[in-house]
């Protein structure tokens, strides 16, 4: 039950601090936008995440031959869930271009220069 419990609060902090950078963003780019107030994120938060999509249900027993007719059926098109507009509009590119690092070593920002794009946000 603690467990639960810090689970929500921690997932209760990422959804304000990223009300507080969805605020600040918005701010910068149109100051006479309209803002979302914290209770109307959430709400909109909470419909992304129960519209994406399980990567796939876990069944139990033995292992069928389901999943190779599924591969041999030719559909039309994948479904995907479309995110939100505002989502989809914001032309905001929420991660950086690195340069000069190799995959193995940890991303760690130093150094300023040694990131492309947005100079004001680091990791």
């Amino acid at each position: 039950m603690v467990l639960q419990a810090f689970f929500y609060h921690l997932n209760d902090l990422a959804v304000i601090n990223a009300w507080i950078l969805y605020k600040e963003v918005s701010l910068k780019k149109d100051p006479k936008a309209k803002v979302l107030n914290q209770t109307p994120f959430r709400t909109e938060v909470a419909e992304i995440f129960c519209k994406m999509s399980k990567s796939g249900a876990l069944k139990r027993g033995q292992p069928s031959n389901e999943v190779q007719r599924q591969l041999e059926t030719k559909k039309k098109c994948p479904r995907v869930v479309v995110p939100p507009k505002d989502l989809r509009q914001d032309a905001v590119n929420h991660w950086p271009n690195w340069k000069g690092w190799s995959e193995n070593e940890v991303k760690l920002v130093m150094n300023p220069d040694r990131i492309d794009g947005d100079k004001e946000f680091y990791p």
